[in-house]
């Protein structure tokens, strides 16, 4: 290994110094605000590739930090517009007790897809007690690992959720 010039050493000291000095008194944000599920920095492209190569079970590990919303992709509102999209309806149908059907599919998707607890979920949903939301997510996974028909609804429905949040 050769020693670097003397003279290249300078030359990167000066440009390095007037690196510091031109943002001196600036108000600089912080870019840990934008670290996404408390571990990934980077633009969408980098964050989405990451996300691809994480298994599942990796992120079920006790060690893992923030790993709910590492896991979560979207908003809970994101899942009901999409929800009242694909059925033709608008959101506020989607979530009433009228379309229990869609407002079902919005918890589980909900559930799996965000870092929304099941008070918040209730809420959105027309005021559903935190409760009722763990019994109808709880019904609805025994509903779709028996009805291929309801498991390939819910396949396109999440298809349409996008996948990386922000």
């Amino acid at each position: 290994m050769t020693a670097e010039p003397e003279n290249g050493r300078k030359v990167f000291d000066k440009i390095h110094k007037a690196f510091v000095e031109s943002v001196l008194g600036e108000n600089l944000e912080s870019p840990m605000k934008n670290v996404y599920g408390g571990m990934i920095l980077g633009n969408v492209v980098f964050i989405k590739g990451t996300l691809n190569r994480l298994e599942d079970d990796h992120l079920q590990k006790a060690e893992i930090s923030h790993k709910n919303a590492l896991r979560a992709s979207c908003e809970a509102d994101e899942v009901v517009s999409v929800a009242a999209k694909h059925y033709c309806v608008t959101a506020g149908i989607a979530t009433s007790a009228h379309r229990n059907d869609i407002r079902k599919s919005c918890i589980y998707l909900m559930k799996r897809r965000t870092t929304a607890t099941n008070r918040e979920i209730g809420k959105l949903l027309g005021g559903m007690s935190g409760f009722a939301v763990a019994k109808a997510y709880q019904r609805m996974v025994a509903e779709i690992s028996q009805d291929a028909t309801l498991r390939k609804e819910i396949e396109r429905l999440e298809s349409r959720l996008s996948h990386v949040r922000g």
